[in-house]
């Protein structure tokens, strides 16, 4: 009995492509066995992943700009008390 998961891409039928989950288990109901499968739709879940995806990806880049501007400017002056290093 155990759980079986996969992630697809079904059609409606007004010929939309949704990604939805497919789960799916055997169970014993009476002794007989039944299988038990569930559809959801996650296409709203896979838009906010892909979403934050791409912002996780301006923001490595921003990060990486950002970084090699002090380099490019040269070195910092050196800091008038030791006690600050």
């Amino acid at each position: 009995m155990q759980i079986e998961s996969y992630d697809l891409q079904m059609q409606r039928k007004s010929g939309e492509i949704i990604d939805v989950q497919y789960l799916a288990e055997s169970i014993d109901i009476s002794d007989r066995r039944h299988l038990l499968v569930m559809l959801t739709d996650v296409a709203k879940l896979c838009e906010t992943q892909r979403a934050l995806e791409t912002h996780q990806e301006r923001l490595e880049e921003q990060v990486s700009q950002r970084t090699a501007e002090p380099a490019a400017k040269g070195p910092i002056a050196p800091r008038a008390c030791s006690w600050l290093t």
